[in-house]
C-alpha cells in the first residue's frame, strides 16, 4: 500500500525513527540509525540494548 501512495513522490515517515522514508529506501530494505522502515523488532532489540548498564 505505501508504494502506492509514493509512487508518484513524496516520503513516508514510521513511529521508530525520525527520518523521512523514500520509495527507494522502502524497497531496498535501506538501513537507517540501525533501522529499517517500520522495524518494531530492530527498535526494540535497539532500545533493549541501550537499556542495559
Amino acid at each position: 500500500m505505501i508504494a502506492l501512495l509514493l509512487e508518484h513522490g513524496g516520503v513516508a515517515t514510521d513511529d521508530y525513527t525520525p527520518h523521512p522514508w523514500t520509495l527507494p529506501e522502502i524497497l531496498s530494505g535501506a538501513v537507517i540509525d540501525g533501522l529499517r522502515f517500520f522495524d518494531f523488532r530492530g527498535y526494540h532489540e535497539l532500545n533493549r540494548e541501550h537499556g542495559r548498564s
